[in-house]
């Protein structure tokens, strides 16, 4: 376990509950994920989370600007991956959590072992991602300053 020290008065400002969050990887995208009907919340189960390769692949051709498409192989791998993402970004977090400058925050994490699997726009070769992109936007959402909106295995 990580533990990090934070002043009482800024780790209020910043989110407390967050950080804790983060800190033990405490995440389940389920707390996260959209529901029918309210316009909050994130896709990262919907859209990256044991996705087949054809429908990665028809994602993409349904879409010929997005330039990648791919999958964490399971829940439990995603959770445990994106954990380690936001653990290896938590003063980012933090700090971006108290300015309440920008809404969204975009983070990667480089891990050391295969994250996902995915494709390239124009080609149907698997590739193996080792890398986490991770997206939060501060909106209120499930009783949280704020939530993750996606995050998905990067090349």
């Amino acid at each position: 376990m990580v533990d990090i020290s934070v002043p009482t008065a800024f780790a209020f400002a910043a989110g407390a509950a967050r950080v804790a969050s983060v800190r033990f990887g405490k995440l389940k995208l389920a707390e996260h994920e959209a529901v029918k009907g309210i316009k909050a919340g994130g896709h990262t189960i919907a859209k990256h989370v044991n996705i087949s390769e054809a429908d990665l692949l028809a994602r993409l051709a349904r879409s010929p600007k997005t330039p990648l498409a791919s999958s964490f192989v399971n829940i439990e791998q995603a959770e445990r991956f994106i954990s380690a993402g936001l653990k290896a970004n938590r003063w980012k977090i933090i700090y971006w959590a108290a300015a309440k400058s920008e809404s969204i925050l975009e983070l990667s994490w480089q891990s050391r072992t295969v994250v996902g699997y995915g494709f390239r726009q124009g080609s149907t070769t698997r590739l193996e991602a080792y890398a986490v992109r991770i997206v939060l936007h501060r909106k209120v959402f499930n009783g949280k300053p704020y939530y993750l909106l996606s995050s998905y295995p990067s090349f």
